[in-house]
Formats: C-alpha cells, structure tokens, sequence
C-alpha cells in the first residue's frame, strides 16, 4: 500500500510539472517595410548563427511593405540581398536602431529596414 502511495504521489507530481512548463510556441506576424534606400530581395529573419526562421522571397522596392509572415524565433535578426545582377548579402537596421530586435508574442509587427550593411563573414 505504501508503494502504490508513492507512486502515486510521483505520477502526480510528474503531471504538475508538465502542465506547469513553459510554453515554447511563439509566434508573431512580421511585415518589412523598407525605407533603405535601395531595392531588396529574398528577406531572412534569422538566429545569432544567421540560421533563417522565415524567408521572404520576393522583390520589395524602396518605401514599398513585404508580405506578412508568422515567425517562430522571438529575438532575432534582419538579412536580406540586394537586387544587383550579382547579389550581395547584407544586415538589416531595423527601426533606425540595432541589428538585433525582440519582436512581441502574438503581435503583428512592421519592421522598418532604415539601412543596410555589408554582412560581416
């Protein structure tokens, strides 16, 4: 009877702290809006190793918006290429401020491209 009790008592205190966790499903809704100056394409949300959570694959023009699209990652990065016959990669400033931005869980978010910089290799 003690045993049962016991084991009772762990199962119980196993399914406390699974329903307890941490909810790891972020999602946010993110538009570019492009202010760089320049044309850019093929737009990446990225990680700090430039792994991409999303893409965009299209053309956006100076002052036009990109699509939107749900991204996973909530602290992240902007790059993107430009739209010369032999592209470069390049960072994204985004919102007149650093590279690196936190994006709000559940928001839908225009991301202003004030500039872009050559991609440090």
């Amino acid at each position: 009877m003690k045993k049962l009790f016991l084991v009772s008592m762990i199962a119980v205190a196993a399914m406390g702290m699974i329903a307890c966790g941490e909810d790891d499903n972020f999602d946010a809704a993110v538009t570019w809006q492009n202010e760089s100056g320049t044309d850019v394409k093929d737009i990446r949300w990225v990680d700090e190793n430039s792994v991409a959570n999303a893409t965009w694959v299209e053309t956006v023009p100076n002052t036009d918006t990109s699509e939107q699209k749900i991204v996973t990652l909530e602290t992240g990065r902007g790059e993107c290429l430009d739209t010369a016959a032999s592209p470069q990669e390049y960072e994204i400033e985004i919102n007149g401020g650093s590279q690196s931005y936190t994006l709000t869980e559940g928001a839908a978010e225009t991301l202003r491209i004030t500039s872009i910089a050559t991609k440090k290799k």
